[in-house]
């Protein structure tokens, strides 16, 4: 996407699931909603290093990944996803020359501008079969408070890593907010079929980002503790161990139909 190309450099051993903590009980609630909407074919939106599409595939889904980063592309041929069923080019000129049953958006919409989130759910509308679904599986939090105070925290560690880049084109979006964008691009039955934590910690920022290199993790540990202070009450931060700190966002599943 050309708006994110500096999220999409991130290294391709990046371990996205891990880092947030993901478990078997959210892909089971994905792979039941698919199954009780009869999608046959599905689009895996900035898809990266292919997990989810892998476990399309081996569904029996006609899958497709699509990203902008050639280097994930080529990790998730690495992991199994066959080239023939990988795209690389940016969503908003791309022509796929089809339609799908569902999009999928997996913990990549908070890297788009809200300038341009309805442009992009636009596209992921016209993306559809008729009747065909979105889902958007992220961070959508209960209140902007919560979604500046998040920002706060990644924005910390954004900024010890180096990537700086990502701030200005980072934002955490409310659930309504969310919601109204998709139903603004005609969007019908959105809902929430899915709550669960994202499950962060210093530590394994710190292992992602900078090799846990011990000064690096220190400030930004007590960054951390710091910020803590004033976190909102629907996200949860507990000190458990030395040099670390846990967090509990808010994330959900959210779909749309066409």
């Amino acid at each position: 996407m050309s708006n994110t190309k500096d999220f999409r450099a991130v290294d391709a051993q990046y371990d996205q699931d891990w880092v947030n903590g993901v478990g078997d009980a959210e892909y089971q609630a994905l792979f039941k909603f698919l199954e009780d909407k009869n999608v046959s074919s599905v689009l895996d939106l900035a898809g990266g290093s292919g997990k989810l599409t892998r476990m399309l595939l081996e569904s029996g889904y006609d899958a497709f990944l699509f990203d902008i980063a050639e280097n994930m592309v080529k990790e998730a041929q690495r992991n199994g996803v066959p080239k023939e069923r990988m795209i690389v080019g940016d969503i908003f000129t791309h022509d796929f020359g089809r339609k799908f049953d569902c999009v999928i958006f997996k913990s990549a919409m908070h890297e788009i501008p809200l300038e341009i989130s309805e442009e992009l759910h636009f596209i992921i509308h016209n993306l559809l079969n008729n009747d065909g679904w979105f889902m958007d599986w992220d961070v959508h939090v209960p209140t902007e408070e919560d979604a500046v105070w998040f920002k706060k925290w990644v924005n910390l560690k954004d900024t010890i890593a180096g990537l700086d880049d990502l701030v200005k084109n980072r934002h955490f979006y409310t659930e309504s907010l969310i919601s109204k964008s998709m139903q603004q691009v005609g969007f019908k039955n959105t809902a929430i079929v899915y709550r669960f934590f994202y499950t962060l910690s210093v530590l394994k920022m710190s292992k992602m980002y900078w090799a846990d290199d011990i000064e690096k993790t220190q400030k930004f540990f007590n960054e951390t503790r710091e910020l803590a202070k004033t976190a909102p009450s629907d996200i949860v931060v507990n000190e458990v161990a030395p040099m670390d700190i846990e967090l509990k966002i808010p994330a959900i599943i959210i779909v749309g139909q066409k």
